[in-house]
């Protein structure tokens, strides 16, 4: 009896898991980070500058997600903050809701970065066009 709740213990843990990793997993780009770059700097004509800026839109709408998820989580954390961290923040440093606003920060931050580079990558295919 106790190893198989034992073993059902272990089998909902898995599912947990994979719930919660789920959501971050469909946040990855389609294709690679460092196959994406490679893309970026060998493309050389209009239609692979213009794909490059699409995966680039996708990725930076992915970030854009995942800031947002960082963000319900914080607010979500946020309702737990001790009283002292409302009189010395400084407290809360390593506070869950703290670390999940650092989070969406530095998403949203590379969101922007990649949709400074899409518009790169669209205005060389522009210019690719132009010449043709």
């Amino acid at each position: 009896m106790i190893k198989q709740s034992r073993k059902l213990w272990i089998l909902a843990a898995a599912a947990g898991l994979l719930a919660l990793a789920a959501p971050m997993m469909a946040l990855e780009p389609a294709i690679g980070q460092e196959k994406l770059e490679a893309m970026a700097k060998t493309a050389s004509t209009s239609e692979e500058h213009a794909a490059v800026a699409g995966h680039y839109r996708k990725w930076a709408d992915a970030l854009d997600s995942k800031a947002s998820l960082h963000e319900e989580a914080a607010a979500k954390h946020a309702k737990q903050l001790p009283a002292m961290a409302h009189k010395w923040p400084a407290m809360a440093y390593n506070h869950p809701a703290q670390k999940e606003k650092r989070l969406a920060v530095q998403a949203r931050r590379a969101a922007n970065e990649a949709r400074q580079v899409a518009m790169k990558h669209v205005a060389l295919s522009v210019e690719l066009r132009a010449k043709v």
